[in-house]
Parts: C-alpha cells; structure tokens; sequence
C-alpha cells in the first residue's frame, strides 16, 4: 500500500458507524459486494466473527466517503442526474481512497473481502 493519510488498520466496526455506513450506501442502487459487506459487518458488530482488513478497509472507507459527501451538502441522496451523481461519487470515491492510500488499480481486492467476491462473482 501507499502511504496514507488515513489508518484503518484499528478502527473498531460499532453500531454507530455501521448505521452510517447503511445510510451512506442506501443513496446507491444495491451492489451484492457492498451488502456482502454490511451483512459481514453485522456479524462482526455480533460478535459471530472476527474483523479483518478487508472488514476494517470497507467500514472506514464508506465512513470517511460519508463525510466528504456531508460536506458537499449531501447528507441524504444524492444528485439527480445520472452524470452529476456519478461524478460527485467518483471525485469522493477517488479522493477517500487517496487519504487511505489504497492502489486505484486493487482497491476491489481491498476493499472487499474474498469471501464476498467468492459469493457473488457476478457482480
């Protein structure tokens, strides 16, 4: 990885940040990796599993892209037309992977853990 602004690697995965990742994702059309995700994070927060990178990379990543969309005065939704809503995404998207310093070129593989791409290959 690169040098990051950001460090995920001991953030805790709570009910309050979890709610915010939901709400955060609720703006998107449904994504099977993203649920995958939030259905690993429920057992995390439920104590059924253990957090791993992928868990803490995905969490802290949807949190901070939650922030940067806040601060853009977009708490809730998100633009209307299909190429603004795409480019705020992608300037947020990019820009919160940049403070993590996660490779642009494997951010799937980090940011989505195995078994969730193993799941649902069809993405």
């Amino acid at each position: 990885m690169k040098k990051s602004i950001l460090e995920f690697e001991t953030i805790r995965i709570t009910p309050k940040g979890f709610a915010k990742v939901v709400r955060h994702l609720s703006r998107f059309e449904y994504d099977k990796w993203n649920y995958g995700m939030l259905e690993r994070m429920l057992q995390i927060i439920l104590g059924a599993i253990e957090p791993t990178e992928w868990d803490r990379a995905f969490y802290s990543h949807e949190l901070r892209e939650y922030v940067w969309y806040r601060f853009n005065g977009w708490e809730y939704g998100q633009p209307e037309d299909d190429n603004e809503s795409y480019n705020l995404w992608r300037i947020l998207h990019d820009r919160t992977i940049e403070e993590y310093g996660i490779d642009f070129d494997n951010q799937r593989n980090l940011l989505y853990h195995p078994n969730v791409r193993m799941k649902y290959p069809d993405r």
